[in-house]
């Protein structure tokens, strides 16, 4: 199914400028064909007819509605699990995620740090407020603490990088895709690098004749 205005696939929570495993095979990807293996496989092991699934309920913000419409579609077309979309203004949204309050959530992301660690740090401990699951790894925080301690910026990214690697592998968050940014400009106005949190930095741009 098409993602809304022809977003970009993502598969690492952390923005795609500043992922070190873009392009890494372990990444979870489409896969209808093992994607129903494993479910039935599940199924099995609970003892658990298709048809006695229970209902998932998907929250979203009104605005997010449409990434929780595709989740639906792909969870009922292929693995034929009945779900239900609950849609609620932020306010709400925001308080049942972080109670802790659901099945399945859709959270739109920003990282304002053009560092993995903003986004990496959300969910280094199991209480803090933005880590929706509550999960929580022993390697990870120490992972967390060695990169904020060196000051060997190579170190540090193979920190960084081993800490992704756990997360994308304990697969607690399902990346969607990728957001998108608008802006009206000339065609002469050469723009340099975006920023990962969707502003521009206009100090490097410059007009051509």
């Amino acid at each position: 199914f098409p993602f809304p205005e022809n977003r970009e696939p993502a598969y690492t929570a952390l923005p795609k400028s500043l992922t070190q495993h873009y392009k890494s095979k372990f990444l979870l990807k489409e896969d209808k064909k093992q994607a129903k293996l494993y479910f039935y496989k599940a199924l099995e092991e609970l003892r658990l007819r298709l048809e006695d699934f229970p209902i998932l309920y998907i929250s979203t913000t009104v605005q997010d509605r449409r990434i929780a419409e595709i989740i639906k579609l792909q969870l009922e077309g292929v693995l034929g699990i009945k779900c239900e979309i609950e849609s609620a203004v932020w306010k709400e949204h925001w308080k049942k995620m972080t109670s802790k309050n659901y099945q399945i959530g859709v959270m739109n992301w920003t990282s304002w740090l053009d560092d993995p660690i903003y986004t990496l740090q959300s969910f280094k401990y199991a209480d803090e407020k933005v880590n929706f699951t509550g999960w929580e790894n022993s390697r990870f925080i120490e992972l967390l603490d060695l990169s904020d301690q060196t000051i060997d910026l190579d170190q540090r990214k193979k920190y960084l990088a081993e800490a992704e690697k756990i997360q994308l592998e304990a697969a607690f968050v399902v990346p969607i895709c990728y957001d998108m940014g608008w802006y009206i400009k000339k065609k002469n106005l050469k723009l340099q690098h975006n920023a990962s949190n969707g502003n521009v930095d206009f100090s490097q741009s410059y007009f051509i004749n």
